[in-house]
């Protein structure tokens, strides 16, 4: 058939451009599955942080779903500028447009068979490296994983279908749009950039980047704290994209306009070539500055978590053993512990034991604390968790001799934490903050501190 022939012909002399754009598509196909696959895994979801393991991997996976397809986008534009004259070339020759589209749509799917079979083989090969290496970050090695995940694969296919399928209505939309003599000279084509939204979408794009900026800045451990976090991500990769597209040329204009500046050779220049730069490039400016913000961010989250890990750890379970229970010990459970002790030959060095109220959960309005009650009454709102002890626990446990007045009060917290006048439980005190408090632990393993009183 003369559009395979066609194809097989372009991509003998096209495969500088070809490869890396196949490279490209293949390993995002690789990481994807990789993703997919791991997050399917019914081995992982029976720990008990399987629930939240599964969470982080699909926000993961969202993140990386959206960086795919702005890089795509990017990468196929780089293509259709190394290929548009020849697409140029076959129109001059006679082809139709009906021709040149059904030309594209059998390179499209040329190339996301290829990217498909290649991205899936490299992504199931590499994708037992990755279940190892989480394994190992997670401290654990008993996790099973068969060769493929089949639900992963079809999640694949599905997704780069999609992908695909969008790229390629973007060509068939340049294709519609431009005439022959455009597309062999795309250089030549100028986008028009008239009208009252031109300027309001620039300065809509610097707002919408405060905003996603303001939103991560003050955001506070709350069950709503991921769906905030993908507001940011989906408001900043909005106004980064007008800022670079449309803000750019706006603040570049508003330079030109001024003659002091603009009407001297370093300026005049500098201003003019930025001006086409920006114009003609400004849309793939925006992916690279994303896809590096990207990376920086996995790079320091995955830091970040590492190096947490002793902490939260600690605030988890500050002794190698922690009970908690809503009654004393009896005496048949501590020969139970024990005789457990012996049989794993560890020594029980002290026992250290304290009342304290049950945590209650809720948020702090100022310095008065709304309690919602216990975990499971916990909504959008919740922020924080505190919990009560008497003076003479206190005392017993740090071996201090503390005196408080009825309405005073120590408090502590790994954080910030709140001091001064403080209302809990509808009672006014007057808190001090400590600087240390060795009975700090958290709980119910919540994301929320506690603030001990």
């Amino acid at each position: 058939m003369l559009y395979f022939k066609l194809i097989n012909s372009s991509f003998k002399r096209n495969m500088r451009s070809y490869g890396p754009y196949l490279m490209a598509t293949i390993m995002l196909v690789a990481i994807n599955y990789i993703f997919l696959a791991i997050e399917a895994n019914s081995s992982l979801k029976k720990l008990n942080t399987g629930a939240v393991t599964s969470a982080m991997l699909d926000l993961g996976f969202k993140f990386i779903f959206l960086v795919t397809l702005a890089f795509l986008i990017y990468v196929n534009r780089f293509l259709w500028q190394q290929r548009s004259r020849e697409i140029g070339l076959y129109s001059m020759l006679g082809m139709t447009s009906h021709n040149l589209q059904l030309l594209t749509i059998i390179e499209k799917c040329y190339l996301m068979i290829i990217s498909l079979v290649a991205g899936l083989a490299f992504g199931i090969i590499f994708e037992k490296l990755a279940f190892l290496g989480l394994g190992y970050l997670l401290n654990i090695g008993h996790l099973a994983q068969p060769w493929f995940v089949s639900s992963a694969i079809t999640k694949t296919i599905i997704l780069t279908g999609c992908l695909f399928a969008i790229i390629m209505v973007i060509d068939l939309v340049k294709l519609h749009r431009l005439t022959p003599n455009q597309l062999w000279h795309p250089e030549a084509v100028s986008p028009k950039r008239h009208g009252i939204f031109y300027p309001i979408a620039g300065i809509l794009g610097f707002a919408l980047l405060i905003w996603a900026y303001y939103i991560t800045l003050t955001i506070k451990p709350k069950i709503s704290a991921i769906s905030h976090f993908l507001l940011a991500v989906i408001l900043l990769v909005i106004g980064t994209y007008l800022v670079f597209i449309i803000g750019s040329i706006i603040l570049l204009k508003l330079l030109q306009k001024n003659k002091r500046f603009y009407y001297k050779p370093r300026h005049f220049i500098a201003v003019s070539g930025m001006i086409q730069r920006m114009q003609q490039n400004g849309a793939s400016l925006a992916t690279i500055c994303l896809l590096c913000s990207s990376i920086l961010v996995i790079l320091f989250t995955s830091i970040t978590l590492y190096v947490g890990i002793g902490s939260t750890v600690k605030s988890y379970a500050p002794e190698d053993v922690v009970i908690t229970s809503n009654q004393r010990l009896t005496t048949e459970q501590k020969s139970s512990i024990n005789t457990t002790a012996r049989q794993h030959h560890a020594k029980i060095n002290h026992y250290l034991t304290y009342k304290m109220t049950t945590p209650q959960y809720g948020y702090w309005r100022d310095n008065k604390f709304i309690s919602q009650g216990s975990i499971q009454k916990m909504d959008n709102k919740t922020s924080s968790s505190v919990i009560l002890l008497t003076t003479n626990e206190y005392n017993r446990i740090t071996d201090q001799h503390v005196h408080l007045a009825g309405n005073e009060a120590l408090t502590y917290t790994n954080n910030k934490g709140h001091a001064g006048t403080l209302i809990v439980n509808d009672q006014k005190y007057h808190a001090r903050k400590l600087q240390h408090f060795s009975g700090y632990f958290n709980p119910d393993h919540s994301i929320y501190t506690p603030t001990y009183r």
